[in-house]
């Protein structure tokens, strides 16, 4: 089911035009099964930010335009995440937030832990910039209404030229919905090319 969903979603952006093709991080928020489950894979530049030190920080989401967090992956006790970016607008964050919700924690998570917040990325302490990275967190019997969030791309960036890089958070809708989205999409370009 997991590599279903993420097939899905994958196909859906393509599919749709709005995979942004040069990010290095993407994750991607689906309901499925009656659950929101957050993957997210990449590598992260840090080589064009400032370090700003270390903090105890929890996987979790925070959607509203105060928070903008994202961050999946393990995250048993509150381990030490990496501060990289700082408030000198070295990141540019989403205008808006991606929806109402105040921060939240998932009920399960694996992998890595990484992620973004208005103004830093944190990844896990003694990260290596240009590492693969793998991680996801499930919020189990939750809906995005429920968790005040809102479907959509949102993107932060930073660097400039060979150094510019990106995380990408990308929230789509279910996988039957986002096959039947598919199905109407291929529909639509045959009846146009018959045309």
């Amino acid at each position: 089911m997991k590599y279903t969903v993420a097939l899905l979603s994958g196909l859906l952006f393509l599919a749709a035009g709005t995979l942004n093709s040069e990010a290095a991080v993407m994750i991607t928020a689906i309901e499925s099964g009656g659950d929101v489950v957050f993957t997210g894979s990449g590598t992260l530049n840090l080589g064009v930010l400032p370090y700003d030190g270390s903090v105890n920080a929890a996987s979790g989401i925070s959607p509203s335009i105060n928070g903008r967090l994202v961050r999946v992956g393990t995250a048993v006790g509150n381990p030490t995440v990496d501060l990289w970016g700082g408030v000198g607008g070295f990141i540019t964050a989403p205008s808006t937030g991606f929806g109402s919700g105040g921060f939240q924690s998932p009920d399960s998570t694996t992998g890595d832990q990484f992620g973004v917040g208005i103004n830093h990325l944190t990844p896990y302490a003694g990260y290596v910039s240009g590492t693969f990275l793998s991680g996801s967190m499930t919020y189990s019997g939750d809906t995005f209404a429920t968790l005040g969030i809102n479907m959509g791309t949102y993107v932060w960036t930073w660097g400039s030229g060979g150094d510019a890089d990106s995380l990408t958070l990308n929230i789509v809708p279910e996988p039957s919905s986002a096959l039947l989205s598919l199905v109407g999409i291929a529909a639509i370009g045959l009846r146009r090319r018959r045309n």
